[in-house]
C-alpha cells in the first residue's frame, strides 16, 4: 500500500511554525544542492513519489503545471531558494498567500517524500 501524505491546510502551510520547518528543510537541502538545482530536486520528489497525497479533508491534491510553473517561475537565479534558506536563520516573515501556497505545498510535500 502506497504512502499517504497529508497537505497541512492553507493556513497551516502559512503558519510561521510551518514556514520555518520548509525554511530548515530548504536550508539541508542548500548543503548538499547548488542553488540551481534545489528547484529541480523538489520537483523530482514531487514528481516521482509514489505516495498519495491529500488534503486535510481527504480529497486529492495534484501538483499541476502551475505548481511547476511556481518553481521554476519568474526568478531564473533562483534566489528564492537562499532568501527562504534565510529564513531558518533569521525568522519567518510575511509571505504572499496566494503567489507562496502551491510552492510551499511543493515544498512540503518534497520534504515528506524526502523523510
Amino acid at each position: 500500500m502506497a504512502r499517504s501524505i497529508v497537505l497541512p491546510s492553507d493556513e497551516g502551510l502559512l503558519s510561521p511554525e510551518t514556514k520555518l520547518e520548509l525554511a530548515r528543510y530548504i536550508e539541508r537541502l542548500r548543503l548538499t544542492h547548488a542553488r540551481r538545482s534545489v528547484p529541480y530536486r523538489i520537483q523530482q520528489l514531487v514528481v516521482d513519489h509514489e505516495y498519495r497525497v491529500t488534503r486535510p479533508n481527504g480529497s486529492p491534491y495534484h501538483c499541476g503545471d502551475e505548481d511547476s510553473d511556481c518553481m521554476f517561475g519568474n526568478d531564473p537565479d533562483y534566489k528564492w531558494v537562499d532568501e527562504f534558506a534565510a529564513l531558518a536563520i533569521s525568522g519567518c516573515r510575511k509571505v504572499s498567500h496566494e503567489r507562496s501556497l502551491p510552492r510551499l505545498a511543493m515544498i512540503w510535500i518534497a520534504m515528506q517524500s524526502d523523510t
